[in-house]
Order: C-alpha cells, then structure tokens, then sequence
C-alpha cells in the first residue's frame, strides 16, 4: 500500500507526461500533415518533453522504491540515499526543461515575425535564457561539493558551496520575470498589423494562453 503522498506522486507525474508526450506528439503531427519542415523550436519542444519525461520517470521510481513521499524519519539508510539523489536531479532537469521551453517560445516567436527589430530582440532573450540555464544547471549541481554531498550520511554542512535557499529565490524570481517578459514580446507586433481590433485582440488571446 502506498501512502496518499505516495499516490499523489504517483498520479501527477503518470498524468502530466503523458499529456506532454500527447501534445508534442500532436504538434510534430501538425507539421507532418501540413507538410511542414520541422524547426528548432520543434527540437525544443521535444527535448523538454523528454526532460519531463525523465522526471516524471525519477519520481515514479522514487514512489515505488518506498523513498518518495514518505516521513524522513522512517526511512532506512538506502533509502535516505535515494531520496538525496532524487532531490538531487529533481531541480537540475526541472532548470533545464524551463529553459528548453523559454527557448522553443523564443524560435516560435522568430519563426512567426520576421520584423529586424523583433529578430534582433528575441535574439536578446535567447541569450539571456541560454544564460539563466547555464547559471541555475551550474548552481544546482555544484551547490555542494564533493557532489556526493548532497545524499551522504551523516550530511556534512561543509561541503555546501552557496546558500541554498538564496539561490532558488534568485532562480525563481528571474524565471518569473523571464517568463513575464517573453509572454509579452509578441503584444507590440500584434498591435502593428493590418487588421481590425477585433482580430488582433483575439490573436493576443491566443498567445495569452501561453501564460497558462
């Protein structure tokens, strides 16, 4: 039997990829059907998607293993080890798959408005995308070190190399702001093109819907 946490677990990471593998399967489809060539921003897609999938994957195993989703307290030293991997690469592929998604977005963007000045921006934010993974993939796997710091019994507070909980507020906080900033690239384009109101106010809802 497992425990509700344990099921919850479960349930979210045997879902979410599958809809994720459901939706990337349908837009290579997409591409196929209307005889479409395949961009970078496809090969994003995919990546990402398979990033979710490994995570879903880890966690699942985790799950099932007996050290995911239970007390700390009660597990044995095995599996304390196999929790402290697991929050380990958690993170790391998580870092990663954002930032295959941010940079998918951005070649959709170029791939759609071909204007000089809009090119030269998103180049701007690929840059800065590339830079944030980099950053958040180096911070996360060298937070401590050795590495093996990280699932060691007994935890060696030394071994840490930055703090910790710092570093995820700074992660986060700029991956809102990323996110933020990209969802409203498309917005000034929009508002240049030669059609009614109405019909730029419905394409602006349909790249709102990226915000979800």
């Amino acid at each position: 039997m497992y425990t509700s946490d344990q099921n919850t677990a479960l349930g979210i990471h045997i879902v979410l990829p599958l809809l994720a593998i459901a939706s990337t399967i349908l837009r290579f489809a997409a591409r196929s059907a209307r005889s479409n060539p395949i961009g970078i921003d496809d090969w994003f897609v995919l990546l990402s998607t398979i990033l979710c999938l490994s995570l879903g994957v880890t966690i699942i195993y985790g799950a099932v293993d007996g050290c995911f989703g239970v007390p700390v307290t009660t597990l044995a030293a095995e599996q304390y080890v196999c929790l402290g991997k697991i929050l380990y690469a958690e993170p790391a592929v998580s870092f990663a798959a954002l930032g295959f998604i941010k940079l998918g977005i951005l070649y959709f963007y170029k791939r759609i408005f071909t204007i000089r000045y809009f090119t030269i921006t998103s180049n701007v934010f690929i840059t800065l995308v590339t830079m944030w993974t980099i950053g958040a993939l180096v911070g996360e796997l060298f937070q401590q070190w050795p590495v093996e710091a990280n699932w060691s019994i007994p935890h060696d507070p030394s071994a840490s190399i930055l703090n910790y909980p710092d570093f995820l507020m700074a992660i986060a906080s700029s991956d809102l702001a990323l996110d933020v900033a990209i969802l409203c690239l498309p917005i000034h384009p929009i508002t240049k093109l030669h059609m009614s109101s109405r019909k730029k106010y419905s394409l602006l809802g349909i790249f709102a819907l990226g915000s979800l």
